[in-house]
């Protein structure tokens, strides 16, 4: 559960198949961990507790904290109960999260725990595994996460099972419907079994899901052989976190009492004597559906009159917030929005079931206007991958008047047989009406490979892609808050556009970043990059250490700025920005490059764009 996952239309998975923990079936296995939390206090020989501050990952609310009013044991049982205090400047909550990172690690095995989850919204309880090196694929989500029991508190009869993985993030899950009963007033067992190149999810013994098919890498480079990430040890977490951009949060009918506990009555670990590693990755043969007479992927993208309820070919939808209808007419689909909502996709109109080939460049356009200048965002994802954008979210300006509007694309990632278009216009200050008509997505042909080395102009430049030439590959765009911005490149331009709606609290809270930059003492470097906004603003740069790579080699974090991170003014005038630096500090091959673009000067709720563009960064004499 360490990031948030958008709402979706997904399968309720019914029981496929039975699994009893009984003798005959743990043939084999051997106890390799157990706590029945049978004592006083907590064994801190078998746990860590994490503090972590508000707002660490998710957007949640809550502080974990070190309290035994918070993580406590009581009848044989571990309570972890989430706390709300009301304080002048508002609402305090905090929670509790344990692990067991360097106290019990393994590699393989099956691990279980019997518990009850809390009831109410905003509440996120999850019993899950990271990796004790994160650090040895990569950092967050190439590391990989198991997520063993998560349940949304304000539906307390569906628990989720959920790998993440990949580089792009991708994410296997699927969810497990109690037909009697819930998850909240009673007891159930929730367990994993991890065998090489095979997971398998259990509720109560019952089989609900089970998954053979992932993949980690690092940007650019190839993929690390199978079954890697899953092949390292992992440790337990138990947590309950409250608020985030999945769960949503606290509401008037959210209590923090007993209901508010996850209850755990006790946690185990089997493991057989050895493993069968030598495991082939399996190649599932995907068949594609042909476009239409015309090219066109797109079904009824002319828009006939059609039923936009259904899932046939367009669907509308509102969520979060929004309110709105659409309608058909004169081949041209009108979305009237009556409430913005909350999220981008708090207005939506999607098609499903769009073919996408990996090694394959497309083309996808449409028409598109309003009654006055407004925005959208449109996107091409992937609803069985975790929702990962295969193209997008770029931000379609809108006038009054029509426009054609075209963009390319290359499928860089393995065939989808079942992509999905997405037009968002949810969250926008405006609520003017949006016309579209005329959508199409065509396949061109063999797309270019581009190799790491192709994304510099010159070999100097320690940047990669720092033209913007090759969209955002290279970088990382990191949001404490999903709603508050968005990254797109404008593909004519070649431009980095960070579209800002809300700055946060502090400057790391947006931040555009490129990783793995090596820096070596005594050398001097020139930084150097072209930058502007709609709005003149603060933004902040830094050559910095990467401090989550430093906890996991020294125990701490340290995001040290080897530039002294100075701040630059923005103009509504391009301006470019250069900056000489000695590296003062021992050879950092794992440097960050940042620009952070929360509030630095003052908060700013004003949407606004800042563009980037022209990076670079090399050695001087």
């Amino acid at each position: 559960m360490k990031f948030s996952k958008k709402s979706m239309i997904s399968l309720t998975f019914a029981a496929v198949a039975a699994f009893s923990l009984s003798a005959q079936n743990m043939t084999g296995y051997e106890l390799k961990f157990e706590d029945n939390f049978n004592g006083k206090k907590l064994d801190e020989s078998k746990w860590n507790y994490e503090l972590h501050e508000p707002g660490w990952v998710n957007s949640e609310l809550q502080a974990y904290i070190k309290s035994d009013k918070n993580v406590y044991l009581k009848g044989g049982n571990l309570i972890i109960q989430p706390l709300k205090e009301e304080t002048k400047n508002g609402n305090k909550f905090t929670s509790g999260r344990i692990n067991t990172q360097h106290k019990f690690d393994f590699k393989y095995g099956l691990a279980e725990a019997r518990l009850k989850v809390p009831r109410g919204k905003g509440f996120l309880p999850a019993f899950w595994m990271m990796p004790t090196d994160e650090s040895k694929y990569g950092s967050w989500p190439k590391c990989g996460e198991i997520d063993i029991m998560e349940v949304l508190g304000d539906k307390v009869n569906k628990t989720y099972a959920t790998l993440h993985f990949g580089e792009p993030h991708t994410m296997a899950q699927k969810e497990y419907l109690l037909k009697k009963g819930n998850y909240a007033d009673e007891f159930h067992t929730f367990a994993c079994e991890w065998e090489p190149g095979l997971i398998k999810f259990y509720v109560d013994g019952v089989e609900m899901a089970k998954f053979d098919d992932w993949f980690t890498k690092k940007l650019y480079d190839d993929e690390e052989p199978y079954p890697a990430p899953y092949n390292q040890p992992f440790y337990l977490i138990l947590n309950v976190a409250v608020g985030g951009n999945w769960p949503g949060y606290p509401d008037g009918t959210t209590k923090f009492g007993a209901n508010a506990q996850m209850v755990v009555d006790y946690v185990r670990v089997y493991q057989k004597k050895s493993y069968n590693e030598n495991v082939e990755r399996h190649e599932e043969v995907v068949e594609v559906r042909a476009p239409g007479a015309d090219g066109n992927y797109i079904r009824n993208g002319g828009f006939n009159p059609e039923n936009l309820k259904d899932k046939k070919e367009w669907m509308f939808m509102t969520q979060q917030g929004g309110a709105g209808n659409a309608a058909i007419a004169g081949n041209t689909l009108t979305v009237n929005t009556s409430k913005a909502g909350t999220i981008d996709y708090s207005i939506q109109l999607v098609q499903a079931d769009i073919p996408l080939e990996k090694g394959y460049q497309y083309e996808f356009s449409f028409d598109a206007w309003s009654t006055k200048n407004r925005k959208m965002k449109a996107k091409l994802c992937a609803p069985d991958r975790g929702w990962k954008n295969y193209f997008g979210d770029v931000n379609v300006e809108l006038t009054p008047n029509k426009k054609h509007y075209s963009y390319k694309f290359s499928m860089d990632d393995k065939t989808d047989p079942n992509a999905r278009l997405d037009f968002n216009m949810g969250a926008t200050p405006s609520t003017d009406p949006v016309n579209i008509a005329n959508v199409k997505l065509v396949k061109l042909g063999k797309a270019k490979t581009v190799k790491k080395s192709d994304m510099k102009k010159d070999k100097f430049d320690l940047i990669y892609n720092g033209e913007f030439a090759f969209s955002a590959k290279q970088w990382e765009f990191y949001k404490y808050d999903t709603n508050s911005c968005d990254l797109t490149v404008d593909q004519e331009k070649q431009v980095a556009q960070i579209t800002i709606r809300d700055t946060k609290d502090v400057d790391w809270k947006i931040q555009l970043m490129q990783k793995k930059i090596p820096l070596m003492k005594g050398k001097k470097y020139r930084l150097s990059f072209d930058a502007w906004s709609t709005l003149p603003r603060m933004m902040k740069y830094a050559c910095q250490r990467d401090g989550a790579l430093w906890k996991q080699r020294h125990g701490s974090e340290d995001w040290t700025a080897y530039n002294e991170a100075p701040t630059c003014e923005l103009t509504t005038s391009k301006q470019t920005f250069t900056q000489d630096f000695e590296m003062a500090y021992d050879d950092d091959s794992d440097v960050i490059l940042t620009f952070s673009l929360g509030t630095i000067d003052r908060n700013i709720t004003k949407e606004h764009d800042v563009f980037l563009d022209n990076v670079k960064l090399v050695e001087i004499k």
